[in-house]
């Protein structure tokens, strides 16, 4: 069902929060979906569409191991999770 999910995520933009796509961005790490973010993010800068740019940007930020929120404020998640 991973493409399902796949899927769902790519249209998630439109509908779902911001933080909930970050999270299971963290979470997840597919590189197919890192590939479509970089893409619409390509796209968004040719289109200068800035709402788009931010939220790309945040969804691809969110992939790297280091990402800040991770620490921050979903860090009972992330870190305890980590730690067990």
């Amino acid at each position: 069902m991973r493409e399902d999910f796949e899927r769902e995520f790519r249209m998630m933009r439109a509908y779902a929060p911001k933080e909930f796509v970050q999270v299971c961005m963290h979470a997840l790490r597919w590189p197919a979906l890192q590939s479509f973010f970089e893409q619409q993010s390509r796209l968004a800068i040719a289109q200068n569409d800035w709402s788009a740019i931010a939220d790309y940007g945040k969804y691809l930020d969110a992939f790297e191991d280091d990402w800040e929120d991770a620490r921050t404020f979903y860090c009972r998640y992330f870190v305890e999770s980590a730690n067990d």
